[in-house]
């Protein structure tokens, strides 16, 4: 919940939230917010440090589904997974670019 709270309060609440790691198939996501009209009109966000790269098999990317970049990685070895990812993922939404946050 972020009304009425300062960006440093927010952030420190982001802090608190627990955090996976290692090989997230973005597929899953996808097919879990796809799956629910109302997952479907939500902001989704994944935090990232883009090392997946898409199938060629086509599945429609979720309009609301954003990329972050996660800290605590080399900028440019993170930039160059996240183009990588964007290439990958072009054919499931050709704006995909426009959904990574950096």
């Amino acid at each position: 919940k972020t009304k009425g709270r300062t960006a440093k309060q927010i952030y420190k609440k982001f802090k608190e939230i627990k955090k996976v790691g290692g090989g997230t198939d973005f597929e899953q996501i996808w097919h879990y917010i796809n799956a629910s009209p109302k997952r479907r009109n939500e902001m989704s966000l994944v935090i990232t440090d883009f090392e997946w790269t898409a199938r060629t098999e086509f599945i429609k990317h979720p309009k609301n589904l954003y990329y972050m970049p996660c800290a605590g990685m080399n900028y440019n070895s993170m930039l160059n997974a996240a183009k990588h990812f964007e290439k990958s993922a072009r054919h499931n939404d050709t704006n995909i670019r426009k959904k990574i946050l950096m």
